[in-house]
């Protein structure tokens, strides 16, 4: 039951980020021109070569994000996280200092 309400919520917060990267890069296309406020400030080119950063790193982050979604259940399917577990606990220390090597 928690492993599904867990699942679920990572779904929704990968979607949600990923709709808002994708809105993020579409904006950033659309607004070809320096707003009038900043055109003195900033030339045309300062302003395009800012698009093509952002852009480059949006989609950066995107692969990132899908990235470690995709490690992130296989992590969790695999059994690799009970055996990180297991490993951890074998060296008789006590609940605290288990819980922080496993964290670590």
């Amino acid at each position: 039951m928690i492993l599904t309400i867990f699942i679920i919520l990572l779904i929704l917060t990968t979607l949600t980020k990923v709709t808002l990267i994708f809105l993020n890069i579409k904006s950033v296309k659309e607004n070809i021109k320096v707003p009038s406020e900043f055109s003195e400030a900033i030339s045309q080119e300062q302003h395009e070569k800012a698009q093509q950063y952002t852009i480059a790193k949006a989609k950066f982050s995107l692969t990132n994000m899908v990235l470690n979604f995709a490690i992130l259940l296989v992590w969790l399917f695999s059994g690799l996280l009970d055996s990180l577990a297991s490993l951890s606990s074998q060296f008789g220390l006590g609940t605290m200092s288990t819980g922080v090597l496993f964290l670590v």
